[in-house]
């Protein structure tokens, strides 16, 4: 034992920098995943088979011990009318592998997985005080509270879990010699990198080189949900740029460039006196329909085109044919594009890009005497 604490002592000291103790590190380290998993008492755990599991937590559900350096971890699991007792003891963290955070949409709790050499983990289930079955894993799952979201936003939650268990794991492996202060530092260092950029790119390059790290796995899941997720955002902007392109408009028209791509327009521009930069063309509305075609547009130096509205179809007597033609784009776009990306209001629908980079509005506009469908572009 007091070979243990002095060589992490040396360990937090070389590779920290910190003037705490051994014991003080453990007791810190204990104490914040304990609560954090705190917060997922009475939650529900999904799994990736579909399963369900309402958590209950014991006291101390997680403890590194002083006098050797292993660990126990419990938790209670209720999947439907049976509870039951999960207990894993004599975790050795210097023999950690990878640390991937999991995410199960649309459940309570999620968990940030540490993985082992295969059957190197024991998991004993206890019923009513009695060991009912016993099975060999390769990961123990530590629990955090979990909103529904991306997989690629990191809650406050399971970031700091997760850091914690990484600071506490190269602790280990340190005192363990199984891996020197100094590439500590290195990794972490090219980790704290990755994250801070947050790319495809910068995630991809730090699994190129530190693969076999702790921190391979993550990086590897990370860059290839964010290229899975870049590429489902870039379909829906390229849905949108279509759309734009049907109505004459595209984001990125300078005034000039209206001249031969829209001349209709470009018109507006010519025609009607515009105030900051924005044009419409002037009339009646009281009994009278809204003119069809380009309708307004906004246009300054610096931005160029940066707002463009179109009347796709407008009359005095046609207000159920309107009606039924908005209701119409209402549906196909609500086919074309995720709930998140749109929003809808009495008469309104807007559509907003995955990076907010653009917007598409479609109005059914009602006045005394006459109806129209409106359809927006703007930056």
């Amino acid at each position: 034992m007091k070979r243990y604490l002095i060589t992490l002592l040396i360990v937090l000291t070389a590779a920290q920098s910190s003037a705490q103790t051994a014991y003080d590190a453990i007791d810190r380290y204990s104490t914040v995943i304990n609560n954090i998993e705190k917060g997922t008492e009475g939650k529900t755990l999904g799994s990736f088979q579909g399963d369900s599991f309402m958590v209950s937590l014991p006291e101390t559900s997680f403890r590194l011990m002083y006098h050797n350096g292993l660990a126990f971890h419990a938790v209670y699991l209720k999947d439907k009318d049976q509870e039951y007792l999960q207990l894993i003891e004599n975790i050795d963290f210097s023999k950690a592998v990878s640390i991937v955070r999991s995410h199960t949409r649309g459940k309570q709790a999620a968990m940030v997985n540490v993985y082992f050499p295969p059957e190197s983990i024991t998991v004993d289930f206890y019923r009513d005080g009695k060991k009912f079955n016993s099975e060999k894993r390769q990961s123990v799952g530590f629990l955090f509270p979990s909103p529904e979201g991306d997989f690629n936003i990191w809650s406050r939650d399971s970031r700091k879990l997760y850091d914690t268990l990484s600071a506490m794991i190269f602790m280990q492996k340190i005192a363990a010699g199984n891996i020197t202060p100094a590439n500590y530092r290195t990794i972490q260092a090219a980790w704290d990198q990755a994250l801070k950029t947050y790319t495809e790119a910068s995630l991809s390059q730090f699994a190129q080189q530190y693969g076999n790290s702790l921190y391979g796995e993550q990086a590897t899941r990370l860059a290839e949900a964010m290229g899975a997720r870049d590429r489902t955002n870039k379909m829906y902007i390229d849905r949108m740029d279509s759309i734009a392109l049907t109505y004459k408009f595209r984001w990125d028209l300078t005034e000039q460039e209206l001249i031969t791509f829209n001349p209709e327009a470009y018109a507006l521009i010519r025609k009607y006196t515009g105030s900051n930069g924005y044009y419409t063309k002037k009339y009646n509305g009281i009994g009278k329909p809204w003119p069809e075609g380009a309708y307004a547009v906004t246009s300054t130096s610096a931005r160029g085109v940066s707002n463009y509205s179109y009347v796709i179809k407008s009359g005095k007597k046609e207000y159920e044919e309107n009606k039924e033609l908005y209701e119409q784009l209402k549906k196909t776009y609500s086919q074309l594009f995720p709930e998140k990306l749109r929003t809808e209001k009495d008469n309104s629908l807007m559509i907003t890009a995955p990076d907010k980079s653009r917007y598409i509005q479609i109005y059914f506009l009602i006045a005394v005497g006459h109806s129209a469908v409106l359809i927006t572009f703007s930056k």
